[in-house]
């Protein structure tokens, strides 16, 4: 709620960004798979998100930017964990593009760089 605002508000004071997070998670994904559970909707996460992995205004990444959606084989927000960790919930995907979750149930593979909402953690 109003927490999550004042933070959108004022991201650098609120949320320590640092260079080298890129190159460890793609370090991360070299050897293995790395995912993203957050209690936090899609808008929130990906303010955050985009802000944490922008470094066009002159700081120094350690790798070539690119989306920040790109450094998880798995992304899920709106988790409610624990309950993601016990029973869970049903699984949808969210529209990327507007924020919105897609209409029923999502069934199928997972997709690389798909953003989903819910679940449960035996996902993958």
């Amino acid at each position: 709620g109003c927490l999550k605002e004042k933070t959108l508000q004022n991201l650098e004071k609120y949320v320590v960004k640092d260079p080298r997070v890129p190159l460890l998670l793609s370090r991360m994904k070299e050897v293995g798979k790395v995912f993203l559970a957050t209690n936090s909707d899609y808008d929130y996460t990906h303010a955050i998100m985009s802000y944490l992995f922008d470094f066009s205004n002159g700081d120094k990444a350690e790798c070539p930017q690119r989306p920040w959606r790109s450094y998880f084989d798995l992304i899920v927000v709106d988790t409610r964990k624990p309950l993601f960790f016990a029973e869970g919930t049903v699984l949808r995907q969210v529209n990327t593009d507007t924020g919105k979750l897609r209409i029923g149930t999502y069934t199928g593979p997972l997709q690389h760089c798909a953003v989903y909402s819910g679940g449960e953690c035996l996902l993958g």
